[in-house]
């Protein structure tokens, strides 16, 4: 009888520890058209529309991990980025703040690197 049970004390405790994890999330940004960055220090914003800076945001945004730590922190952010397809239509919303990031309206833990803010910054003329 007790060797019948261990495969359920096992699967109990992996279920367990699965929910004990916060969730990850990936990007679904592919395919974007346009960028639109606004710097959350000065207000100054601009469109993008060159497919290799594009590629290079997205690039980056994607190539990170992200863990759901909760409702947005209402603490500030350094840029707004916004990318939207061929019609104009939002695609994804990002408010990168260091090592965290708002992302359609839910707060995540960046691992593996962080948006480059130098790169955001330089296209919008901060450097």
């Amino acid at each position: 009888m007790k060797k019948g049970l261990c495969p359920f004390v096992l699967l109990a405790l992996l279920l367990l520890a699965a929910c004990g994890e916060k969730s990850t999330i990936a990007l679904d940004i592919q395919g974007a058209q346009t960028i639109e960055l606004q710097s959350g220090m000065t207000g100054d914003s601009v469109t993008i529309t060159d497919a290799d800076t594009i590629a290079q945001i997205t690039d980056n945004a994607t190539s990170l991990r992200y863990r759901y730590i909760g409702d947005p922190d209402s603490s500030g952010w350094s840029y707004w980025i916004k990318w939207l397809d061929a019609d104009g239509n939002v695609i994804g919303e990002m408010f990168p703040h260091g090592w965290h990031v708002v992302w359609n309206d839910s707060y995540y833990e960046v691992s593996g690197g962080t948006i480059d803010e130098d790169l955001l910054a330089e296209l919008l003329g901060e450097d």
